[in-house]
């Protein structure tokens, strides 16, 4: 069954055409049921892709700044991708399947990246960057994890591998 609901429909038809004029691109594949995707951009060369199938999975996202990326592939049911992008070239890959699964991400500075592999049921993540030039990589599998990295600092780097149930990482640079 192949499903856009008309909110998703008329955001990213009201996004493709703003995104024109500022060479901001919007690239969806949903497949599924109930699933939902909203996404603001503001500035020039923020490109995002997105690619979801389930049900009632959700995608919500902001790109404030130039050349920003973001690419997202979510499968499964009740998933869900928030966050933000401000600032210029950074990148933002969410790869996320599974149950009930949630995955925060937030950047702001410049060349920030962040890679987050979610796989499993009732996982979190929350990462923030507040900075230039910092790196994340998080790969989570099992059941109710939580993993929480936040970099407030420039050149900083962080590599989670949490697999299992109900485990809690916390990791802060500054």
């Amino acid at each position: 069954m192949f499903k856009k609901t008309f909110a998703v429909a008329a955001t990213v038809a009201l996004f493709s055409t703003s995104a024109l004029a500022n060479s901001n691109n919007v690239y969806v594949d949903q497949i599924g049921t109930d699933n939902e995707i909203y996404f603001n951009q503001d500035g020039n060369g923020n490109n995002a892709n997105v690619d979801q199938s389930g049900a009632e999975n959700d995608v919500i996202f902001t790109q404030d700044g130039n050349a920003n990326n973001i690419n997202i592939e979510q499968s499964g049911s009740f998933n869900r991708v928030d966050g933000e992008q401000v600032g210029n070239k950074n990148n933002i890959d969410v790869d996320q399947s599974g149950t009930n699964n949630l995955s925060w991400n937030g950047q702001t500075g410049n060349r920030n990246n962040l890679l987050v592999d979610q796989d499993g049921s009732d996982n979190a993540t929350k990462t923030w960057q507040n900075g230039n030039a910092g790196n994340i990589a998080v790969d989570q599998s099992g059941s109710e994890g939580h993993i929480r990295v936040t970099q407030n600092g420039n050149n900083d780097n962080a590599a989670i591998n949490q697999s299992g149930s109900g485990l809690i990482t916390v990791v802060t640079q500054n």
